[in-house]
């Protein structure tokens, strides 16, 4: 068909963040997970550590949490919103918060 172009999600925003030279987790409530093979998780956007264990962690960021699974969990670092965490990863989960609009 002439002239339908799939959106992706968040197009006019990516486009506007990039002009205004700002992330898109600044502009909007989510967060950032990179992960470096299964040995080193980056996760810009954590608001609190809700759990922590040798083998599992729970972080509150904005309106989901996120577990991250695996064994000899360590944080290496906490500062402001980012986290950085190592050890030998085998899952992550996502949940939404109670009362959190999707």
């Amino acid at each position: 068909m002439k002239g339908t172009r799939e959106k992706k999600p968040f197009q006019k925003a990516d486009r506007f963040s990039k002009g205004l030279d700002l992330p898109m987790n600044a502009m909007f409530d989510v967060f950032e997970l990179s992960a470096l093979g299964n040995r080193e998780i980056s996760l810009d956007g954590c608001k609190d550590i809700l759990f922590f264990s040798e083998n599992k962690i729970i972080l509150s960021c904005n309106k989901m949490n996120v577990e991250i699974f695996g064994d000899s969990l360590i944080i290496d670092s906490f500062f402001g919103e980012q986290i950085l965490l190592r050890g030998v990863f085998c899952g992550i989960s996502f949940s939404q918060k109670e009362g959190a609009n999707e």
